[in-house]
């Protein structure tokens, strides 16, 4: 009697992400052939791996209606003496009861413009900013080069973030009495130089958002995950790596928090 035995084959995980792409896996594979053809650019090709190996785990919500709900975070800003609740009133009033938003698979809607977009500018700050020297390239994937943070809509970031903020650092840049290739030393410098600190504290929502994403938490309104969220979009945008870490429920209050951490120049 004879037996056949067969090997069978184990995807490998980029070719399970662009399985999973359908109809969108030509838009994958266009970063892919653009970055490999470049020898260049090898380090760019990895990244762009990096990302699609990891996009099938993630989806987003999208709607007319719940960007209008994200009003919200602005409103709070200029409340005139409002509480919270009223304003999460006024915003339901105004543009309506909200409905259930479409969900979004960024396997199947990544756009290859934004998507080398960017990894053009996380490899910018990570290469033009002198802490960058002490950034590896795992760290750099990991706490550097991720398009957002969790759940919100997939819109361009890094760019008007750089615009905005890279200035704050331009002393820091030059100074020859701080730690330049410290990420820590960068970390505590911006936030200390940000014109901006003032956060309104409230739980208070007219709808379970989720992450608002990069322009609503500029507005430092909200609970503490809104001012992580700010952070992380700084700091990534400005060449600094960085990750969220939270505890469910605190012990004094029945409710959790969310706090932002970096890596100094030895990975600690």
């Amino acid at each position: 009697r004879k037996y056949l035995f067969y090997e069978k084959k184990t995807m490998l995980p980029l070719e399970v992400a662009l399985q999973a792409a359908g109809g969108n896996k030509k838009e994958l594979q266009k970063v892919l052939h653009y970055y490999k053809k470049n020898p260049i650019d090898s380090l760019k090709y990895k990244a762009a791996c990096f990302l699609i190996e990891n996009m099938p785990f993630y989806i987003y919500s999208s709607g007319e209606q719940l960007e209008n709900y994200k009003s919200y975070y602005a409103w709070l800003k200029v409340r005139k003496g409002k509480t919270a609740q009223q304003v999460s009133d006024s915003v339901k009033k105004v543009f309506g009861a909200m409905k259930e938003p479409k969900k979004k698979r960024d396997i199947m809607e990544m756009d290859s413009a934004y998507l080398c977009h960017n990894i053009d500018w996380a490899f910018k700050v990570w290469q033009e900013q002198p802490w960058g020297k002490s950034i590896s390239f795992d760290v750099f994937c990991e706490y550097l080069l991720p398009y957002r943070i969790g759940d919100e809509p997939l819109v361009y970031w890094r760019e008007m973030y750089y615009a905005k903020y890279n200035s704050l650092l331009d002393t820091l840049r030059m100074s020859d009495s701080l730690d330049i290739e410290d990420p820590v030393v960068a970390a505590n410098y911006l936030i200390n130089k940000l014109p901006d600190k003032w956060h309104y504290y409230t739980s208070t929502t007219p709808y379970s958002f989720g992450h608002i994403g990069p322009e609503y938490v500029q507005y430092l309104s909200g609970t503490c995950r809104e001012v992580t969220d700010f952070a992380v979009y700084l700091f990534r945008a400005l060449g600094i790596p960085c990750a969220i870490d939270f505890v469910p429920v605190r012990s004094y209050v029945n409710a959790g928090h969310f706090w932002l951490v970096t890596w100094n120049k030895y990975g600690e």
